[in-house]
């Protein structure tokens, strides 16, 4: 699709997202679905607490090399309040056990096991991104990294509001594994919404460059699929 977006209002769309690799001669790893649509200004704004954000993890068959296999999950949800506390500033809430169950351990690059939640940093400061933050509707968290704890008591955040604007909320996960020079194609399926639909993917595997100082975590793409 093009950078700017298409317009595929109301539609039942198929969708395939390419993962090539130029640096290992194979890996393995997991993309991050993440769909809504941008609130407009004739609709009434939601509290966060009363929204929910739909959680998807089909059980399929994966070599998870030495990893544990993801366990079961199939598809629940949770408030956007306690979706954004939990991958925006690790902070707790009631539904925590959920969001838990829907995370797992997967095969890292160089043979590691990795949590899809996992809040260890790229880098050394106050904030760094980590595959948790991966996981919001915040794009600055998702580009800067995740809030640090102390920060959000002083009020230097926006952070949690990051799914104030926003509706249909869902967030899907798919395990690839992929060869230098044979790209893998991830297949999933949408209904795009009316008005104002996204679609934001993360490769929490996924390296570019980054100069002198060697690759570094990709950045997360994201697409318009309908006009306001």
């Amino acid at each position: 699709m093009p950078e700017a977006g298409v317009n595929l209002a109301g539609q039942h769309t198929s969708f395939a997202y390419v993962v090539s690799e130029t640096i290992e001669d194979q890996r393995a790893g997991v993309v991050i679905l993440k769909f809504g649509r941008t609130r407009q200004p004739d609709e009434p704004q939601v509290d966060r607490s009363q929204k929910r954000v739909r959680l998807l993890r089909y059980t399929v068959p994966f070599d998870n090399g030495t990893c544990r296999a993801a366990p079961a999950f199939g598809g629940e949800s949770v408030s956007a309040k306690n979706y954004d506390d939990y991958h925006d500033a690790g902070k707790s809430g009631d539904e925590d056990a959920t969001l838990g169950s829907f995370h797992f351990t997967y095969a890292a690059r160089r043979g590691g096991c990795r949590e899809t939640n996992s809040r260890i940093g790229d880098s050394i400061g106050f904030r760094s991104r980590s595959n948790r933050g991966q996981f919001s509707f915040d794009m600055d968290v998702v580009d800067r990294g995740t809030y640090w704890q102390p920060l959000l008591y002083v009020g230097i955040t926006t952070a949690l509001a990051s799914s104030e604007n926003l509706q249909d909320q869902s967030v899907e996960t798919k395990q690839y594994r992929v060869a230098w020079g044979q790209p893998s194609c991830i297949r999933f399926r949408h209904k795009v919404p009316a008005r104002a639909g996204f679609l934001r993917i993360n490769d929490l595997e996924g390296l570019s460059s980054g100069g002198y100082q060697g690759p570094v975590r990709a950045p997360e793409r994201r697409w318009l699929l309908s006009s306001p």
